[in-house]
């Protein structure tokens, strides 16, 4: 199926890259700016404690200083933001440069791939073709988050081919996303040039999730039962406190001794729990931010669209949202000063340990599936992607019919090569078993044409 050239994709990453570049400059002169005015707020405070401390009108000294606070609050805000716009502004002049360099076979600058390999990829067949490598296949379409669509990629690459119903309904999905490079740069940014640990390229971590969320849970975890026991002493202590009863300060130092017991057996639950799976924060919203870019995406034919309607059905990010948010709670462990308050309190730790027991008991089974469908769409945004930036290329026509040619292609360049060079040449084999013989001269480009033919077949399949 040949494919009209609509668009120039080195001027699009260009365009973009330039307003990117702008937009950060814009971005880096408001930080700099909110910093300055972070620190005049800063000095307000300082001088009205001066000025109260010296003698002066104690209700200037605390306008001043309340006006002061109250804007160094507001700035950290609009200075976080900033900082944030900031990020987002030189990852996508990033991303667009590394697209560009794609584009033109640019290799010194084309983003290093960060898998070697898929099992299976250092056979003979991988290595001759270079579909891994320093210039590779793969390479090339290393724009998916390692440990999701990376891995699907390599994994495709190099495993037997799919049937042919399969492959038409990938090539339906990377026909229709090839055309919305918007989402394909939001892809890369999420998949390339986003935060990972280095336990997440090579997928250990999200490992370690997926086998802690499939293991099985009992209906007998105390944490729940605890976690109610917890609520009712903390509502006790505030009918105590509020009703002023004459044993009232006995009562409530009794109840939170019971809260601090119940604290201090949930925090090892916890740590024991979440130190076995190691960087899983950024691991968790690295997935979220792919699936909830997967589902908002309007609706994809093909595998994409399966994907979509499935993730959307089971409400699988709001699920990650969840667990999200239960992390974050959990992070208050590390300042002290306001955890253990909050637990002598109001048992905050049991809450979590009910919280993260009833969230696997609920969505844990689901996880790996869930996991399995986002790196099969983040594969299927590489192969876009792909697509995208050689406008030039078509999508084949793949079939089992044994009376169509085994291979036909009218001009067959290689992928590797950037396309000022790469000389398309013409390719048939017209039943399985035909040979084709090639003859010429040393250096003259059997061998590149024999890849040629490899690398378009592995890309076809």
């Amino acid at each position: 199926m040949a494919t009209q050239r609509s668009h120039d994709p080195i001027h699009d990453y260009a365009m973009r890259a330039s307003s990117a570049d702008m937009a950060a400059a814009r971005a880096e002169w408001r930080v700099r700016w909110l910093s300055w005015c972070r620190l005049g707020a800063a000095l307000v405070v300082g001088l009205a404690i001066i000025y109260g401390t010296r003698g002066g009108s104690s209700i200037v000294a605390r306008v001043a200083g309340a006006i002061g606070f109250g804007a160094f609050i507001i700035l950290i805000h609009f200075h976080r933001r900033a900082q944030a716009r900031a990020q987002r502004a030189r990852k996508t002049a990033a991303a667009c440069r590394a697209g560009i360099a794609r584009c033109t076979r640019d290799w010194p600058n084309v983003p290093v791939a960060r898998l070697d390999a898929a099992p299976g990829g250092n056979g003979a067949t991988a290595r001759d073709l270079d579909i891994f490598g320093d210039v590779s296949l793969f390479r090339l379409l290393d724009v998916s988050a390692p440990a999701l669509g990376g891995a699907r990629v390599a994994e495709w690459l190099v495993a037997n081919p799919a049937d042919v119903a399969t492959i038409a309904e990938r090539q339906r999905s990377v026909a229709a996303l090839r055309s919305r490079p918007e989402f394909l740069l939001e892809a890369a940014l999420v998949g390339r040039h986003g935060q990972y640990s280095q336990r997440s390229v090579s997928g250990s971590a999200l490992a370690s999730f997926v086998a802690w969320c499939s293991q099985p849970t009992s209906s007998q975890t105390p944490w729940p039962s605890r976690g109610r026991l917890a609520a009712s002493c903390f509502v006790v202590m505030l009918a105590l406190t509020a009703l002023q009863v004459g044993p009232a300060v006995p009562l409530i130092a009794a109840l939170v001794v019971v809260q601090l017991l119940l604290a201090v057996t949930a925090r090892r639950h916890l740590t024991a729990t979440l130190s076995t799976l190691g960087s899983l924060l950024p691991q968790l919203r690295g997935l979220d931010t792919s699936m909830r870019l997967v589902i908002s995406e309007a609706d994809v034919p093909g595998s994409f669209g399966e994907v979509q309607r499935a993730l959307r059905r089971e409400g699988a990010a709001d699920a990650l949202g969840k667990l999200d948010a239960i992390l974050r709670w959990n992070d208050v462990h590390l300042t002290p000063m306001a955890h253990w308050p909050l637990n002598a309190v109001a048992g905050l730790d049991v809450h979590l340990a009910a919280a993260l027991d009833r969230w696997r008991a609920r969505y844990g089974m689901r996880i790996a599936e869930w996991v399995d469908r986002t790196s099969g769409a983040q594969a299927l945004t590489a192969l876009a992607t792909l697509a995208y930036e050689n406008p030039d290329w078509i999508m084949p026509v793949v079939s089992d019919d044994t009376a169509q040619p085994a291979f036909n292609a009218e001009r067959a360049a290689h992928p590797l090569l950037a396309p000022s060079i790469a000389v398309p040449n013409p390719v048939r084999l017209a039943t399985s078993g035909s040979l084709l013989v090639l003859s010429g001269s040393n250096m003259s480009g059997k061998t590149t044409y024999l890849r040629a033919i490899g690398l378009n077949a592995v890309l076809a399949l």
